[in-house]
């Protein structure tokens, strides 16, 4: 058992080293993106009731941290969201393991909440990848976690950049209270269009479908879309 967790202190600290020596090579970027949402859907539920969302986000990168904030408000109903959060990433060959805390507050109806994040990321090949992460949240006490395959291609000399997920969410108090189990399937397509300069033209298609959770909560199958504008500086 020592001989284990020697191992595993000396895999920490090999790839805290790299990234460190990582981060003093690789200059920081900032990545805003402005998003219309056609309908604010998470974890396989639709938050608004009436009309859609407009988001703007700001992601800072810096070698193997990433801070920053996302504020949605709703277009037809008197909503406010803004999200502000730290991650930090350790890469270890194929495999990308990843921390984040995110502080979440909602000014309309004055409640906020924290949470934490952890997950892991495997590169099958170039383009392919899957996901598994789950969040804790402070404020429900429970939490949710997904399992995901992501392949992204690229198209007219990377000009057009197309990205496929399908997704699956599971449930543990955290949509809905004394629940633990399957919550929804999810496929999405999101594309991305280099325009002149540093922006590009940003767009996706989604779909959700219903399982045990939604379904007991009274929700059902939905579709929705965005489209944006982003930059990175």
């Amino acid at each position: 058992m020592r001989a284990l967790f020697t191992c595993i202190a000396i895999l920490i600290a090999t790839a805290t080293a790299t990234a460190t020596a990582q981060e003093q090579a690789t200059p920081a970027a900032l990545d805003v993106t402005a998003r219309w949402h056609d309908r604010y859907v998470s974890e396989g539920r639709d938050n608004l009731e009436d009309g859609g969302l407009l988001a703007v986000e700001g992601v800072l990168a810096w070698g193997q941290w990433r801070g920053g904030g996302w504020f949605g408000a709703g277009l037809a109903e008197d909503y406010q969201e803004l999200n502000l959060f730290v991650e930090r990433g350790f890469d270890m060959g194929p495999v990308r393991l990843w921390g984040r805390y995110a502080r979440l507050d909602f000014p309309a109806d004055q409640r906020n909440d924290n949470e934490l994040s952890a997950g892991a990321t495997l590169s099958v090949m170039d383009g392919l990848a899957g996901t598994v992460d789950y969040t804790y949240s402070t404020a429900t006490e429970g939490g949710f976690a997904t399992v995901a395959v992501k392949a992204t291609v690229g198209l007219f000399n990377d000009r057009l950049a197309l990205t496929s997920v399908l997704l699956q969410g599971f449930d543990y108090g955290y949509a809905s209270e004394s629940f633990d189990g399957a919550n929804h399937r999810e496929a999405s397509l999101e594309a991305s269009v280099r325009l002149g300069g540093r922006w590009r033209l940003v767009g996706s298609v989604a779909r959700s479908w219903a399982l045990a959770d939604v379904e007991r909560s009274g929700g059902g199958d939905l579709s929705w879309a965005t489209i944006g504008l982003a930059t990175r500086i």
